[in-house]
């Protein structure tokens, strides 16, 4: 009887020793309003809409549309003139899905103020 407890507990021994350890549960997705990482509040929503009126092809990439309205808002941030920050979002949102003439740049740069993206991305 002893000996068949002996064997008994060695198969048990081996028969784990073989088996693999359970695979990890798969992470829960990270739930993101965000375009490709880059956070979005309200502002920045606000300011996405207002891309899209002035221009639908803004918002194709709309990770870039936020991060280079955050550009503009640095250039406000560090008090350049109007006509150099409207110089900037003209060349900051050149190319891309949309064509960008200075009354467009007009037009985001004033969208960009309206929406309080730029309070929402830190700058007062």
């Amino acid at each position: 009887m002893r000996n068949l407890l002996v064997i008994f507990g060695a198969l048990v021994l081996l028969a784990g020793c073989g088996s693999q350890p359970p695979a990890p549960a798969p992470a829960a997705p990270a739930a993101s309003a965000s375009p490709r990482g880059v956070p979005v509040g309200p502002a920045g929503r606000t300011y996405l809409e207002a891309l899209r009126s002035i221009d639908p092809g803004l918002v194709e990439n709309r990770a870039r549309a936020i991060l280079r309205g955050r550009d503009v808002c640095d250039d406000l941030a560090q008090g350049k003139d109007r006509a150099t920050v409207v110089k900037n979002a003209a060349l900051r949102f050149a190319g891309g899905h949309a064509s960008i003439d200075q009354a467009k740049a007009e037009k985001i740069v004033a969208a960009i103020g309206s929406s309080g993206l730029c309070k929402e991305a830190g700058h007062a």
